[in-house]
């Protein structure tokens, strides 16, 4: 088991990023650093996009695996409370990262208000 894990999680570090990566191809930070404060900000917001769709992955990738946990669990009690806390905490996480890409409105707006 600990053999299929490993290569699962092997696999997974080398596909994730993929889907991360394309998403944020667009946006491009600049070579020579921020002049002002507003290109500061758009460094900061860059990092932070690419970030949350970080969190954004990780969170299904790990509501998959609790639901493939629950599924190769057999009715095992052990297994299913595992199943069970892996869900807990990838919900929690992606409540979490929702909640943090709201915040960064509200900074962002109070940093630039006059």
């Amino acid at each position: 088991m600990k053999k299929f894990t490993l290569k699962t999680y092997t696999w997974l570090m080398g596909v994730l990023p993929a889907p991360v990566l394309a998403a944020s191809t667009t946006q491009r930070v600049p070579t020579d650093g921020p002049k002002n404060l507003n290109q500061f900000i758009g460094i900061i917001e860059n990092v932070a996009k690419v970030l949350y769709n970080v969190l954004i992955a990780l969170g299904v990738v790990f509501i998959l695996y609790a639901a493939f946990l629950y599924m190769i669990s057999q009715g095992d009690e052990t297994r299913l409370a595992t199943a069970k806390r892996v869900l807990i905490y990838a919900i929690v996480a992606l409540v979490i990262g929702v909640l943090a890409g709201g915040v960064h409105s509200l900074v962002k707006d109070a940093v630039l208000s006059p």
